[in-house]
This record gives C-alpha cells, sequence and structure tokens, in this order.
C-alpha cells in the first residue's frame, strides 16, 4: 500500500503517512522509476533501509529533491522553510511548512510507554495525567517528541524542559504544552488510526 493518508490542516502545513507493505525491492524499484540513485549496500538493517527509500517516495510526493541535516540531527531543505520526519515500524510520516518550524511524531501503538513513563513525565505531569492509560502515554510521549523536534536541543530533556498541559485523550484532540526554559507554549494535534498508531504535529507560532 503506498501513500496511506495527505493531511492538509492548512494552506502551509503539509503531512505525508505512508504505509510500508511492499518489499524493499518493490519499493526500490519505485525510487529509481522516480530517477534516485540510492546507496544503501552499507547499511545492514532491512528496516533501515526501508525508511530510507520511503522517505525518498515521500520527498518526492512533497517536491524535495535533498535533505540535509542540522548539526543537533534535525532535517531540513531549500523547498520548505522547515520538515519533520518520523518513522515506527511500518509507518513513515514528512511533515512540511512554508514558514514556521514543525514538528511531527507517529508511534505503532504499544504498551512500551507504559514501562517507560516516569523517564519523559515529570511528577508535576503525572499529578493529574493517567500513566497507566495507553492512550494518554502515547499522546504525550508523542507531544514531546514533535514538540522536541520544533525546539531543539534546548527540549533534550523531555521530562524539565516540556511540561504537558491536562487534557482529554481520545481518537483526535489538542495537547498544549510549554517549552519551560522559554516560557514558550506550542498547540500540537494529535489523531490515532484504528489503534494502529498515534500521530502527533504541531508548528511554533509567534
Amino acid at each position: 500500500m503506498p501513500l496511506h493518508q495527505h493531511i492538509t490542516p492548512n494552506e502551509a502545513t503539509h503531512i505525508w503517512i505512508w504505509e510500508t507493505t511492499e518489499s524493499n525491492d518493490a519499493l526500490l524499484e519505485q525510487v529509481r522509476n522516480l530517477g534516485w540513485r540510492l546507496e544503501l549496500t552499507d547499511i545492514a538493517s532491512e528496516q533501515r533501509r526501508r525508511e530510507i527509500i520511503v522517505t525518498h517516495l515521500l520527498m518526492s510526493l512533497a517536491g524535495i529533491s535533498k535533505i540535509y541535516h542540522e548539526a543537533d540531527g534535525r532535517p531540513y531543505c531549500n523547498e520548505y522553510a522547515s520538515i519533520s520526519l518520523s518513522h515506527s515500524k511500518q509507518w513513515v510520516v514528512l511533515a512540511t511548512h512554508q514558514s514556521l518550524p514543525i514538528g511531527v511524531d507517529i508511534e505503532c501503538t504499544t504498551d512500551r510507554v507504559l514501562r517507560v513513563a516516569s523517564r519523559f513525565m515529570s511528577e508535576h505531569e503525572l499529578n493529574y495525567l493517567p500513566e497507566d492509560d495507553l492512550t494518554t502515554m502515547l499522546i504525550a510521549w508523542c507531544t514531546k517528541e514533535a514538540a522536541y523536534k520544533i525546539m531543539g536541543h534546548t527540549a533534550t530533556d523531555f521530562r524539565a524542559s516540556l511540561c504537558i498541559h491536562p487534557f482529554s485523550a481520545g481518537e483526535k484532540g489538542v495537547v498544549r504544552v510549554e517549552h519551560v526554559p522559554t516560557t514558550q507554549k506550542l498547540t500540537l494535534y494529535y489523531q490515532s488510526h484504528l489503534l494502529h498508531y498515534m500521530l502527533v504535529y504541531g508548528i511554533k507560532e509567534g
């Protein structure tokens, strides 16, 4: 299955989600047909190869010729003011914005986040967000990942530098988070898909 979903919250924001069900050889053939020449022989992991191949397919959909990386690892390109990438198992997502910093995260539904909640959530946050609720913690994890991609190295300590405000978990909604070092407030949006994954995205306004 090729493109799973193309989300356009507004004219400046685009999010492409790809569900990988094809073999790596079939995906690579699609990439070659688009004119890309990828050197993957030095990459041992089949999963990593697949992520690279699908990323190039999404780049073609977005009209991106090449992706570069900042010193902190964040991707950027010449065609958009900001881009963000995420992947989890068979899912790969690319988000772009014309003028503002954007962050996106996708995570397959798994109870792993329940086991590590105390590592990325502060005691203060866990006073009002239930750490034993899978949906809540999955949203919280993806929110902090997306916020980190927006704010960069000043948000590497998820517990201390990012504080999620109270929210109600559901299939779709809004989460507000504060970047503690700057008191910058971010609004992020989440949505789940048939319990298969959680997606969170947002931009830095102002």
